[in-house]
């Protein structure tokens, strides 16, 4: 576990160095949380507000952010935040649905490198359920509102990448070939 939190904060240094005009002009913070690393992109660096949109301009800042994830191993969750404000322009019926989509536009940007495992991702919207600070006045709620990208590293022993379940290839194979009579029920199987 040591092991893990160390080589966290070790990837993290290099990731901060690799972003380092991002991070020194506050539209990115990198940080670690145990053995996950947790790359924060602000809402005033990516979005508008109330918006999915990822501004042009921000755009750059999401190619660098993608040639360093294709080097990093482990699986990635992007997560959406939102402040408590409800959203009001009408697309998104909630902020679960504006985070949902804006972790979904990040995503997708990351998804145009070919080499970038989707397999290795999982998409959320936390709405304005997991705030970092408390929504008591506008700079907080500016704060809160945001996309993480989390990087969970695996190590020698961890069997984070293996499927929680776990089929033979025979099995697989027999349901692929199955027939239509295959799925015949008798009426005494039927209550």
């Amino acid at each position: 576990e040591a092991e893990a939190e160390k080589k966290a904060e070790e990837t993290a240094v290099e990731i901060a160095a690799d972003l380092e005009a991002e991070v020194s002009s506050g539209e990115i913070e990198v940080e670690t949380q145990g053995k996950k690393i947790i790359i924060r992109i602000r809402e005033n660096g990516a979005f508008r507000s109330g918006s999915d949109y990822i501004e042009d301009r921000f755009l750059p800042v999401i190619d660098k952010i993608r040639e360093v994830l294709v080097n990093i191993p482990g699986r990635i969750s992007v997560e959406g935040h939102t402040d408590d404000i409800p959203t009001s322009n009408g697309r998104f019926s909630s902020n679960w649905g504006l985070s949902s989509a804006r972790a979904v536009a990040f995503a997708q940007e990351l998804f145009i490198a070919p080499e970038m495992g989707q397999e290795r991702f999982q998409v959320v919207g936390h709405g304005d359920v997991r705030p970092l600070v408390e929504n008591t006045n506008a700079e907080a709620r500016a704060r809160n509102r945001r996309v993480e990208i989390i990087i969970l590293q695996s190590t020698e022993n961890d069997d984070d990448d293996k499927p929680l379940i776990e089929t033979p290839e025979e099995d697989i194979n027999e349901a692929l070939n199955a027939k239509p009579e295959d799925f015949e029920l008798d009426s005494s199987d039927i209550f």
